[in-house]
């Protein structure tokens, strides 16, 4: 839903997914988002959209309200959650 709503804009987002390593397990991500201070999934898909930084370089920005209050980078989305995400191609 959040990837057609981002299309309608213009932009061609991708995505990311973080899944258990183990099928039979739940991820186990931390967020503030809930009032649990995590939250549990069989697997877990967030869009991305290119961003032009200042430099001229684009970074793929997470945007993720459920676990994020801001866009993240991958890497700050990893390392804010305790997932690990493999990205689209």
């Amino acid at each position: 839903m959040m990837v057609k709503d981002i299309q309608n804009l213009g932009i061609a987002p991708k995505k990311v997914w973080a899944k258990a390593p183990n099928p039979k397990d739940k991820l186990h991500a931390l967020t503030n988002k809930n009032g649990k201070g995590s939250v549990d999934w069989g697997y877990h898909v967030a869009p991305t959209i290119p961003v032009k930084k200042k430099d001229g370089a684009t970074v793929d920005m997470v945007i993720d309200p459920s676990l994020f209050d801001t866009p993240v980078t991958i890497e700050g989305a990893e390392k804010g959650t305790s997932l690990i995400f493999t990205r689209q191609r």
